[in-house]
């Protein structure tokens, strides 16, 4: 359960702020008054609750002082402490950040504010003629991956009282046996930025490491979250809290007046050129620019950030332009950040790297270049302007396309409604489970009850079995000659109900494989002559360059020279670049987002059937302000689908067929069906199995799916009620891909995390590649031989309730039940264009592609003006 404290309008009440302001004592109630004048909303309510010792989860948008609700009641209690001689030296609060930016950002920022309260109280005890003791003041420091071997040793030999850590460092120290010590004195922890972690993996492996904490506290420390954005609250409150603790929930909406404004960059065209759609957004961007002092650009992939900045230092001075990316190496990102926050720089173009809450001054207008795809995303990318409670977000969309803008137009809606998509904790994973386990093991020697009994304390694992526990003990005990012969090795013994680690270098393993931040192999990119790294590439995108092939990092161009081991080494440019690719960029629109552009699309057929093109633009230009050539193309690209398949209502299931134009022995049986590309993953996959045929093509988008069949194996009407039948869609998904080799892949991230293959070993990484391999060889034996083995369960859960979203595939066939409809088309008609197009034309330049896209919408348009004068015949 959870308490709930909602104060959704207006300011708090007088008398709640005296009363919040009256717990903090004077040393910090002075700063306050001189610093802000007032406390915050959310500040009101979150510090009598943190002061009487509640557990807190603070949702607020950005620039309402979450971070500093937390802080205030934590400082004000140690301030208090160190003045009545308790402090002690301890850890007294942990805050975890998923970034090690962001952490750094509040170690400083607490520095400041506590050398003035110390400050303060220093002239308060001259006024009073008492003298200050010779306790030491409030310290804090950080510890992640970017801590140097002086600063990691001085952290055990002069503990901080505020630690600042990242969920991956505070796993390693929590398996440092040198630290158990310094944990029993927590009395806090604070963990921000809470959506972008509940929702995966990561956010378990965090959930045990708090619960790993609490057992090593004295008394269990009082939890507080911290999010901006964040749905269903209930649920990342539990995660966050874990089992057998009530938290309370503070949401607050301020009364703020954010901006949401869509534009385009279509030029008045349905497909437009690529080229011209480059440069109108570059022409956009540069506008925005040149109105405001400071505008963040967010891109969707590294490698757009880096063609935008490139096209962006065409126009406005170098010093002046930046892009921050998570592959650019550490140095270059700190020194955008540092110039960012001075307000040194007009524009910064970035992918995610400053989602997050990171301090970077003052910022007027975020551009968000084509859809984020996610709501959360994007409110996360636009409160990153307007940062202060005085202020208002301000946030432009730019569509690239057709169905990217109709995209924007839903996700601004929904941002001005707060309609988030909820979040989905992940249930159990065992390789989390087993890695953790090794890392309790590295530090102590633990009986098999007390070990379970903290793991079911963290809500991922409240209904965890006894029996899946233990295999996975056995799993990281298991020495047996068949599996040392596929270099698997023992983590664990286990003897008389207890377990412990099977010598020093069990934890050696863990701290060099802690995570469960899977990827591919790096090359650090260095130019000549200089010590410093510049940024990171993919091994396959190095693999294909020769000396003196050009690309961009850093929004600059740089040479190939040579390659040295995991280092390429390069040299300043000029002339046309290459991009690198990096991998895990492909964003997939939400299953809320998906949605809204069924029924935005339902909403555009409506305006068609009453008023023909005409109303649909009419209905663009005066809601959504898109520019009225571009509105126009919109309502030509609606009324040409309307004209060839009447567009479906979302819960309805449309099936449009039609003979491959360029195989005609293949029939193509497209779906449209808003659920996102998960979803749609799912059930093209458990359609193809049902259909018993093995020579089937898939093709996935957020917004549809087709199958590609021999014409022989054509669907007819009474096939339909079986395929899209919702009983037994998980066994007939788990059927489909276990035909595939998505579960060989899957294992390696799999085991990856469960250390049975390990990436880093004695500072030695191996290559991507070779641990693929081996990872399919055990596969193949386990899946055959132990399909109950931990990690091969594992795998299966991963790719069915992670990596696919079987549970609203379900939803949608159970209430799509018995309207479908089966349309027989000369070929794709406008809303399928993109779908048909990912999947034949990969191998496509980009030249190729246009011309592809076109001579689809020339025939499509044929094709409406054959059914226009068919229709006047009749």
């Amino acid at each position: 359960m959870t308490a709930p404290v909602r104060a959704n309008r207006g300011l708090a009440s007088a008398a709640a702020l005296r009363r919040a302001m009256r717990l903090l004592t004077p040393p910090v109630r002075g700063w306050v008054e001189d610093t802000f004048g007032r406390l915050t909303p959310p500040q009101a309510a979150a510090i009598p609750a943190i002061h009487g010792g509640e557990h807190v989860l603070i949702s607020a948008p950005t620039g309402t002082g979450k971070t500093l609700a937390a802080f205030l009641a934590v400082v004000s209690e140690l301030v208090a402490s160190h003045e009545a001689g308790t402090l002690g030296t301890g850890i007294q609060a942990v805050y975890i950040s998923p970034l090690r930016a962001l952490g750094a950002d509040v170690q400083r920022n607490l520095e400041r504010p506590l050398a003035e309260i110390q400050a303060r109280r220093r002239d308060d005890w001259a006024v009073n003629g008492s003298r200050e003791d010779d306790q030491p003041p409030i310290r804090v420091a950080s510890r992640t991956g970017d801590s140097t071997p002086a600063e990691r040793r001085k952290l055990i030999s002069a503990p901080p009282h505020v630690l600042v850590t990242t969920p991956e460092s505070l796993a390693i120290l929590l398996s440092t046996a040198s630290m158990s010590e310094h944990f029993r004195s927590v009395r806090w922890i604070i963990v921000d930025e809470v959506h972008a972690m509940a929702g995966g993996k990561r956010g378990v492996h965090l959930a045990l490491s708090l619960e790993r904490l609490a057992a090593a506290a004295s008394t269990d420390p009082i939890r507080v979250g911290l999010s901006a954005t964040v749905a269903p609250i209930e649920v990342v409150a539990r995660w966050l809290c874990g089992t057998g603790r009530t938290p309370r929930t503070i949401a607050w909406r301020a009364p703020r007046d954010a901006v949401f404004a869509v534009q385009s960059a279509l030029a008045g065209e349905v497909v437009p050129n690529p080229q011209r759609v480059q440069r109108a957004v570059t022409k956009a961007v540069a506008d925005r620019v040149t109105s405001d002092r400071t505008t963040l650009v967010f891109t969707n992939t590294r490698g757009a950030t880096e063609r935008l900045a490139h096209k962006l230092r065409e126009r406005f001075p170098e010093a002046d332009v930046a892009a921050h990316h998570s592959s650019l190496a550490r140095e270059e990102r700190m020194a955008v950040e540092e110039r960012l926050r001075e307000g040194a720089l007009r524009v910064v173009v970035t992918s995610t790297s400053l989602e997050l809450g990171i301090d970077i001054g003052t910022v007027d207008e975020v551009v968000l270049v084509s859809s984020p795809r996610d709501v959360t995303r994007a409110l996360q990318r636009i409160g990153r302007s307007g940062h202060r409670i005085d202020r208002h977000p301000r946030g432009r969309f730019i569509g690239t396309g057709v169905d990217d803008v109709i995209e924007c137009l839903v996700v601004s809606d929904r941002c001005r409604a707060g309609e988030l998509d909820p979040i989905r904790v992940p249930v159990a994973p065992l390789d989390v489970l087993a890695q953790q386990l090794v890392g309790m093991a590295a530090v102590a020697r633990w009986r098999d009850d007390d070990a379970y009994a903290l793991v079911i304390r963290a809500a991922p694992y409240a209904d965890l079995p006894r029996a899946d526990f233990d295999a996975v003990l056995a799993y990281l005990a298991d020495s047996s000659e068949a599996m040392e012969e596929r270099r698997v090795y023992a983590k664990l013994v286990r003897d008389d109900g207890s377990f412990e680690a099977r010598g020093r270098a069990v934890a050696t393993i863990f701290y060099q494989n802690v995570g469960t931040i899977s990827g591919g192999a790096s090359i650090r990119v260095k130019p000549r002559g200089s010590p410093t790294p510049i940024g990171t590439v993919e091994e396959d995108f190095l693999e294909q360059l020769k000396p003196g092939d050009r690309f961009l990092l850093g929004g600059r161009v740089w040479a190939f020279m040579y390659a040295q081991g995991m280092t390429a080494f390069v040299a300043p440019a000029a002339g046309r670049p290459s991009v690198p690719r990096w991998a895990s960029e492909i964003l997939p629109a939400t299953a809320g987002v998906a949605w809204g552009v069924g029924v935005l699309r339902t909403r555009l057929r409506d305006a068609c059937v009453l008023g023909g093109g005409e109303a649909v633009a009419t209905l663009l230009v005066s809601r959504y302000q898109i520019d009225t050539n571009d509105a126009r193309a919109l309502a030509d690209y609606v009324a040409t689908q309307q004209a060839l398949s009447p567009i479906p209502a979302p819960d309805e299931i449309l099936v449009e067929r039609w003979t491959d134009p360029d195989d005609e022995r293949v029939v193509v049986h497209a779906v449209t069906s808003p659920l996102g590309r998960r979803a749609n993953d799912a059930l093209a996959r458990a359609i193809a199995v049902r259909l018993g045929k093995g020579s089937v093509g898939l093709l996935i988008d957020d917004q549809a799916f087709a199958l590609r069949v021999p014409k022989r194996a054509k669907w007819d009407d009474s096939m339909l009620a079986a395929l899209f039948d919702p009983r037994h869609l998980r066994d007939d998904v788990q059927r489909a891909v276990a035909r595939s080799d998505l579960w060989g892949r899957r294992f390696r991230a799999v085991a990856g995390i469960g250390l049975m293959l390990v990436k880093n070993y004695h500072g030695r990484s191996k290559f991507v590649g070779a641990m693929q391999m081996n990872a399919r060889r055990i596969w193949t034996v386990l899946e055959r031989e132990r399909p109950d083995f931990p990690l091969v369960r594992e795998t299966y859960r991963t790719v069915l309730d992670d990596d696919l979203d079987v549970p609203t595939a379900v939803r949608w066939l159970e209430a799509s039940t018995g309207r479908i409809t089966l349309r027989d088309l000369d070929g794709p008609p406008p809303f399928l264009f993109r779908l048909v197009a990912a999947g034949t034309t990969d191998s496509m330049l980009l030249e190729e592609r246009d011309a592809f896209l076109r001579r689809l919408w020339e025939r499509a348009l044929e094709a409406t003006g054959a059914h226009a004068v068919a229709a006047a015949a009749d």
